[in-house]
């Protein structure tokens, strides 16, 4: 139950329950969100689950409530490991990364793809470039990019004069921001390029393109 659990809640939380488990039990678990696609859910024993889970589980009640009358839910449990894996820390995601690699290899090959960090932008040819950029909130952009030299310099090239000029007044004119700052506007930008992907729109690769926005 706890799985389910995981897989109903914010990614947020679903970190935070996942780091309060002992590491034996957390294979286990790991193991049950990754395999998990439906179920017919024993609501008493979800909300007993969920008591046990007080302080960490308070954005559970609403969607709890909204499946007492469900005769089964569907899970996109793919999603939800990818979306925890994207707010854990290096360590943490590595951690969790070589769990399911090496009790559900099978199914990790499913998450692969798509366990992508802001830094694989440069992993894709200009023309798939351009494409993230013109999806992309230039702001979110900006506070992404503030301390990252090495990606900028890829974006920079594979912007137009005009936005190039804007997203570098951002930066250079930017308020202050923290870690959690600049992790949330790559978190966006992780699931921007994630989506187009998905919808295969672009590929990563290892080589360039010198196809610049006209």
């Amino acid at each position: 139950m706890i799985a389910v659990i995981i897989t109903l809640a914010k990614p947020s939380t679903g970190l935070e329950i996942i780091n309060k488990i002992p590491l034996e039990r957390r294979k286990k678990i790991l193991s049950n969100i990754i395999n998990l696609k439906e179920v017919f859910p024993d609501i008493g024993d979800m909300e007993n689950t969920i008591l046990h889970l007080q302080g960490i589980v308070h954005d559970l009640q609403e969607k709890t409530e909204s499946y007492k009358k469900s005769e089964k839910i569907d899970f996109h449990s793919d999603d939800t490991l990818i979306n925890i894996l994207d707010l854990a820390s290096l360590k943490e995601r590595q951690k969790m990364i070589t769990i399911l690699k090496e009790n559900e290899p099978e199914q990790f090959k499913r998450l692969e793809p798509y366990l992508i960090e802001f830094n694989d932008i440069l992993k894709f040819i200009d023309r798939h470039i351009q494409l993230i950029l013109r999806n992309a909130d230039s702001r979110k952009l900006a506070v992404a990019l503030v301390n990252n030299k090495k990606v900028q310099k890829r974006v920079f090239m594979n912007m137009n004069k005009r936005s190039m000029n804007y997203v570098k007044e951002e930066i250079a004119y930017m308020t202050p921001v923290t870690e959690k700052d600049i992790k949330e506007a790559e978190i966006y930008m992780v699931g921007l390029m994630r989506d187009l992907m998905k919808k295969k729109v672009i590929v990563l690769s290892g080589q360039g393109e010198n196809t610049l926005i006209q």
